[in-house]
């Protein structure tokens, strides 16, 4: 990865963060692609979330 990209995905990651830090929800819900997926595997090494059981696995419309 590239240093631009690097700083690109750092970048968005703090926007999303900040955020959730000061609880703006709307907005950090916004941040959120169609495709988007959250996800907290069940356990170490799991492969997906389609065919396993998680702690968490939602889209972006269980997140309103």
């Amino acid at each position: 990865m590239d240093l631009d990209a690097h700083l690109a995905i750092s970048h968005t990651y703090a926007i999303y963060a900040r955020a959730i830090d000061e609880k703006r929800f709307a907005e950090w819900y916004d941040l959120f692609t169609d495709d988007a997926r959250y996800w907290i595997p069940l356990t170490r090494g799991q492969p997906d979330g389609d065919h396993h059981t998680s702690l968490m696995y939602e889209d972006k419309l269980d997140r309103k």
